[in-house]
């Protein structure tokens, strides 16, 4: 994970930034409907690094 950013002003809604694509993908198998979670994969829109 190179950062994680939890939207205060929402219940339970963060944002967790990948250096590598392959490592959000395995977090998403791993973490998706576990403790009623909804993991899902963003793309940035500027164009830039994400996941």
């Amino acid at each position: 994970m190179r950062s994680v950013w939890v939207v205060r002003r929402s219940s339970g809604y963060a944002f967790i930034d990948f250096d590598h694509h392959r490592d959000a993908q395995d977090a998403i198998c791993e973490l998706n409907g576990k403790y009623g979670w909804r993991v899902d994969l963003s793309h940035n829109s500027s164009g830039g690094r994400g996941g």
